[in-house]
C-alpha cells in the first residue's frame, strides 16, 4: 500500500512538473539593467517607482529609476548587506549588515544614510510597519540571535527586542491586524507577534526550510517558500488555515502582488519566476529567466516585477498580465453643466499607472483610486458619460461601465442691479447676477417667463418695458433650468418705488351743499394710476388721466353737509406717499324770500308763526324779523317757519323780514315788509250836516253803521278785519270821501 502511494505521489509531482512546464512564458529576456557585484536583495517604493538593492561584495547600495532603468547612485552601508526595506510615507531605505550587524537608515531624499543602529547578530530580513505608530517601526531579524529587533525609526533607535525560533530569515506585517510573522528556518514554523504588546502568540508550521515571507495586506494572506520542498504555503491570517502549493525546484524568494492577489515566486534552479494565483492558489504562468537569481520585488503600481540576478549583477524588469480593472463608485456621480474642468475620483480595484478612462486625463492614486478630470467641453450641455477603465496589454481589458451624469444646476440669484427705480421710468436694463444660467434658463417676473440675454453662466440682463414700470410694484425675479437636475431658484425682488405725489390745484373747489354728483378734477405732478384720491379722509373713484391730472367721482352723499373738507393724493407702496392737502368747501345756498304768511298784525298781538316762503332754506336757516334772528322750523327748502314773539310786534311799524343761511357760503334773501297796526277805534256816524273827514281806517267787523250820510262818505267793497286782524272772508268795505267834502 505504502508503494502505491509513493507511486501516486511521483506521478502526481511528475504530472505538475510537466504542467508548470507548459506554463513557462515564452518570450526573450528584457534588457538588463547593470549593478555593482553580487546583489542579494530588492525592495521597491511603488510612489516613486525606485528600488534599492544591496550588494554584498562592495557593501553598498544601488538606487535604482525603474522608469529610466538607470542606476541613480550607489550608497555605501555596513558589511554584506542582506536585507532591505523601505519606509515608503518616511521615504527611508533600511539596509541590513550581517557581519556588522547593524541597520542602515537612508534618506532617500537626499541619498544620505542618516543612522547605523546596532541590532542582533547577523541581521537579515526587515520589514515596516507603516500604518500604526507615529514613527514608524521597523522589525529586523536577528539569524544568529534567534530574535527581532524593533526599531523605533523617529528616534532611530532599538525600543524592543522579541524572541522568536530558531534561525529567523524573514519577516513579514500585516499592518492592518498588526501582526508581524517571522520564517524560523531551523524550526519549520512561522512566529507570530502581536504588535500591540510585541508578544509571540503562537506558531504556524509551514514547509521543511522555509526561506522568504510575503504578504498582501488587503486579503491577508501570507506566502512563504520552502526551498527544500519546492513549495509554498500560503497562510490566511483571519482563521490561520494554510494551504500548500508546489511550485519548482528550489523557491528561495517570494513578493506577494497586492494589485491582483498574485504571488511571484523565485525557484532559481530551475530559473524561473512563478506566477501564482492566491485566489484560486494556482500556478498561471512562469517566466524562464535563464539565470540564476537571488530576489524578486514587484511595484503593484505598474505591475512590473524586478529580479536580481548575482551573477550578471544586473537587474531584470518583467511586465506581468494586467487585470481586468473593477469600478465600484465614483465621486461625485453628478457633475453640473457649465463647471469648470472638474476632477471624479474613480473607486475600484486592479487600477495601474498604465490605466486608461477613454480619452479623460487620468491621474494614479494607487490600485484603488483613480482621478481623472473631466474637461469644461464635455460639461456644456447635459448629459450621461460612461466611465469605463482600461488596462492595456499584455491581458488587461475594459472594466464595467459607470455613469457619470451631467446634469443642470439649481441656478442661484444672489444680486440685482439696480435694485429699483422710481414708477415712471422709461425702460431700463435689469442686470440678474447668480450662477448656473444658461441660454435655456427660463427666468421669470411675477411667474411670467421673460425673455432675456445671457451674458456668461453668471450674469443674465432683461429689458424692462415702460409697462413694467408705469406704477409702484414689486417684480419678483426667478429663474428656472429643467431636468436633469436643474430646478427653481430663489427669489430676487426688484421694487417699482411710486413717487410722492403733489397737489397744487382742485377745480372746482366748492360746491353747495347738496349737490348731486360730480367731478373734481386735480392738478399736481408725479400721479400714477395708482394714485388714490382721499376726500374728507375717504377715498373716492378716481381715473388716471396724466402724471399731473386725475379726475375723481365724487357722490352727493360725501357734500351732503357744509364744511371744509381735506382733499390729497394718496400714491400707494412701495415707495409713495401722500400730497399736501387742499380744502374743498361745501357752501350753504344763497336763500331766496318770496312771501311771508301774513304780512301784517296789529301791535298787541301774541305770539304768532310766522311762515315764509321761498328757495334755498335749509335747517340751519335764520329768520330775521326786524333786524332780530329767530331759529327756522325746517319744512322744505322752499318753507320754513318762524316763531315771533308777541315783544317783536308791540310797537307798530313796518318790519323788514329776511331769511339768513349762515357761512361757509349761505348769504341772505331781500326784504319783505311786515306790518305792525295799531287798533281802530268804533266808527261813528257823524252828525248830519257836519264837516265831513277823510277815513283812511277799516270800519271794524262788529261796527254796525244805523246811518250814513251819501253826501259825506260812500260804500263800495274792500277787505274787512276782525279786531285780531285776520281778514273776513267774503266782507270787505271800503270809505271814499265824498269829492264835496273835506
Amino acid at each position: 500500500m505504502k508503494s502505491i502511494k509513493i507511486i501516486l505521489i511521483l506521478a502526481f509531482i511528475t504530472f505538475s512538473f510537466v504542467l508548470l512546464k507548459g506554463f513557462v512564458h515564452s518570450q526573450t529576456d528584457p534588457p538588463d539593467i547593470p549593478l555593482e557585484g553580487d546583489p542579494r536583495c530588492i525592495a521597491i517604493n511603488p510612489f516613486t517607482n525606485q528600488a534599492v538593492v544591496a550588494n554584498t561584495k562592495p557593501n553598498e547600495v544601488c538606487i535604482v529609476d525603474l522608469a529610466s532603468q538607470t542606476v541613480i547612485t550607489t550608497i555605501p552601508v555596513g558589511k554584506r548587506p542582506l536585507g532591505v526595506a523601505i519606509d515608503s510615507d518616511l521615504n527611508y531605505a533600511l539596509a541590513s549588515s550581517r557581519h556588522d550587524h547593524t541597520l542602515s537608515v537612508i534618506n532617500l531624499n537626499t541619498y544620505q544614510v542618516i543612522a547605523k543602529i546596532p541590532v542582533g547578530k547577523s541581521p537579515e530580513g526587515i520589514a515596516v510597519n507603516e500604518l500604526n505608530g507615529v514613527p514608524h517601526n521597523a522589525l529586523v531579524v536577528n539569524n544568529q540571535d534567534d530574535s527581532v529587533s524593533v526599531v523605533d525609526l523617529g528616534t532611530l533607535s532599538v525600543i524592543r527586542t522579541i524572541d522568536v525560533g530558531r534561525r529567523p530569515k524573514d519577516v513579514a506585517i500585516d499592518s492592518d491586524l498588526n501582526l508581524a510573522l517571522v520564517v524560523n528556518e531551523k524550526d519549520k514554523n512561522v512566529s507570530v507577534i502581536d504588535l500591540n504588546t510585541y508578544e509571540v502568540t503562537g506558531s504556524v508550521p509551514v514547509g521543511r526550510k522555509p526561506r522568504a515571507i510575503s504578504l498582501n495586506p488587503e486579503t491577508h494572506l501570507a506566502v512563504v517558500t520552502d526551498s527544500k520542498d519546492d513549495s509554498i504555503t500560503t497562510i490566511n491570517l483571519q482563521n490561520w488555515q494554510t494551504t500548500p502549493l508546489y511550485v519548482e525546484d528550489h523557491p528561495i524568494d517570494v513578493a506577494v502582488n497586492p494589485l491582483d492577489n498574485r504571488a511571484l515566486v523565485l525557484c532559481d534552479r530551475d530559473k524561473l519566476l512563478v506566477l501564482v494565483d492566491l485566489n484560486t492558489n494556482t500556478v498561471i504562468e512562469s517566466y524562464s529567466l535563464n539565470k540564476k537569481s537571488r530576489g524578486v520585488a514587484v511595484n503593484d503600481f505598474t505591475n512590473i516585477a524586478a529580479v536580481i540576478d548575482d551573477k550578471t549583477d544586473s537587474l531584470t524588469l518583467y511586465q506581468l498580465p494586467n487585470p481586468v480593472p473593477v469600478i465600484t463608485s465614483i465621486n461625485p456621480e453628478i457633475v453640473l453643466r457649465g463647471s469648470n474642468a472638474t476632477k471624479v475620483m474613480i473607486e475600484g480595484a486592479g487600477f495601474i499607472k498604465t490605466s486608461t478612462v477613454s480619452t479623460l486625463p487620468v491621474t494614479f492614486i494607487d490600485n484603488h483610486y483613480l482621478e481623472v478630470e473631466v474637461p469644461e467641453s464635455l460639461l456644456s450641455g447635459t448629459g450621461i458619460y460612461e466611465i469605463v477603465v482600461t488596462n492595456p496589454t499584455p491581458n488587461g481589458g475594459s472594466s464595467n461601465p459607470l455613469t457619470l451624469y451631467i446634469n443642470n444646476p439649481l441656478p442661484t440669484l444672489t444680486s440685482l442691479n439696480p435694485e429699483s427705480t422710481m414708477a415712471g421710468t422709461p425702460g431700463l436694463t435689469l442686470t440678474v447676477n447668480g450662477t448656473g444660467f444658461f441660454n435655456d434658463t427660463i427666468v421669470s417676473i411675477n411667474g411670467i417667463p421673460r425673455g432675456f440675454t445671457l451674458i456668461d453662466r453668471t450674469r443674465i440682463q432683461i429689458q424692462l418695458a415702460t409697462t413694467d414700470l408705469e406704477v409702484g410694484k414689486y417684480l419678483d425675479i426667478t429663474a428656472f433650468n429643467p431636468l436633469p437636475g436643474g430646478g427653481q431658484s430663489n427669489t430676487l425682488r426688484f421694487t417699482v418705488l411710486n413717487p410722492v405725489p403733489v397737489l397744487s390745484s382742485i377745480d372746482p373747489s366748492s360746491i353747495i351743499a347738496g349737490s348731486p354728483d360730480f367731478t373734481l378734477t386735480l392738478n399736481g405732478d408725479n400721479f400714477v394710476k395708482t394714485s388714490i384720491v382721499s376726500f374728507n379722509g375717504q377715498p373716492v373713484v378716481s381715473t388716471y388721466t396724466s402724471k399731473t391730472q386725475l379726475q375723481s367721482t365724487i357722490p352727493a352723499t360725501a357734500i351732503a353737509t357744509p364744511g371744509n373738507y381735506p382733499v390729497k393724493v394718496i400714491n400707494p407702496t412701495p415707495g409713495g406717499g401722500e400730497s399736501s392737502p387742499l380744502l374743498f368747501n361745501v357752501l350753504n345756498p344763497v336763500p331766496t324770500l318770496s312771501s311771508i304768511t301774513p304780512t301784517s298784525i296789529t301791535t298787541g298781538s301774541p305770539e304768532f308763526t310766522l311762515t315764509l316762503n321761498g328757495d334755498n332754506f335749509i335747517s340751519a336757516s335764520i329768520v330775521s324779523f326786524n333786524n332780530q334772528q329767530y331759529p327756522a322750523i325746517f319744512i322744505s327748502t322752499s318753507q320754513i317757519e318762524a316763531a315771533i314773539p308777541a315783544s317783536a310786534v308791540a310797537t307798530a311799524g313796518n318790519y323788514p323780514v329776511k331769511v339768513i343761511n349762515p357761512a361757509p357760503g349761505g348769504g341772505e334773501t331781500s326784504t319783505l315788509t311786515f306790518t305792525v297796526e295799531s287798533p281802530t277805534p268804533p266808527v261813528e256816524p257823524q252828525p248830519e250836516g257836519s264837516f265831513g273827514e277823510q277815513y283812511q281806517d277799516l270800519i271794524p267787523p262788529d261796527v254796525t253803521i244805523q246811518s250814513y250820510d251819501p253826501k259825506r262818505f260812500s260804500l263800495i267793497t274792500g277787505l274787512v278785519r276782525n279786531l285780531a286782524g285776520s281778514p273776513i272772508a267774503d266782507v270787505s268795505v271800503n270809505i271814499l270821501g265824498y269829492p264835496g267834502y273835506g
